[in-house]
């Protein structure tokens, strides 16, 4: 019968993938709080009484995050002081499935920073 294989991972390396992960957790949220609502709404005499059919978040990078109008009014997230920007837990939800939405932008963020903490350990760069 044949031995079986061990594979040795240094704790350092978990470690710095769950920290390259966090950091970029952080950084795509708060990317995400520089996207842009959007409101679609059928067209009325009365705009700010009139429903909400859709409520479109594009993210940064140009991914969307579309959901239904909720039972909001136009007139809930016309101004900045109505009741759809009052509360920021109105805008969570959108901006957690927009880091969904831009999850590859996240990985691809996540494994940069996972090999610039590997690589700095283990070289030094000196500019002269």
């Amino acid at each position: 019968m044949q031995e079986k294989k061990e594979i040795r991972i240094n704790k350092s390396i978990i470690k710095k993938v769950l920290i390259s992960a966090m950091l970029s957790l952080i950084a795509f949220f708060i990317i995400e709080h520089f996207g842009k609502f959007l409101y679609t709404y059928y067209g009325g005499e009365q705009p700010y009484k009139t429903p909400l059919i859709k409520i479109t978040y594009k993210t940064l990078l140009g991914n969307e995050v579309i959901t239904d109008g909720k039972g909001m009014n136009y007139s809930d997230v016309q101004y900045s002081d109505s009741s759809f920007h009052k509360s920021y837990l109105n805008k969570l939800p959108y901006y957690l499935k927009a880091i969904k939405e831009d999850l590859i932008y996240f990985v691809i963020l996540t494994i940069l920073i996972f090999l610039f903490l590997y690589f700095r350990k283990k070289y030094s760069i000196k500019l002269t």
